[in-house]
């Protein structure tokens, strides 16, 4: 059951980032710079969906770390 749900978060965030890249493209972004944009905002919700969902992890203890870890 985790490894679906990691690989849903997965495929949830590889879409989001196509989504993102195309906008921040019409935008007039470079393509460089809406690139890292993109997959830097994407991460956000794939860290917290595999921290919650797939791992179940829902307290605040070495979230520091956890973050290091997850970039």
């Amino acid at each position: 059951m985790r490894m679906a749900r990691y690989t849903a978060v997965s495929a949830f965030s590889i879409v989001l980032t196509q989504i993102l890249l195309v906008a921040f493209s019409l935008a007039g972004m470079a393509a460089a710079v809406a690139n890292v944009a993109a997959v830097l905002l994407a991460a956000i919700p794939a860290f917290v969906l595999n921290r919650r969902w797939t791992w179940g992890d829902r307290t605040d203890r070495r979230l520091n770390r956890q973050i290091a870890i997850f970039w």
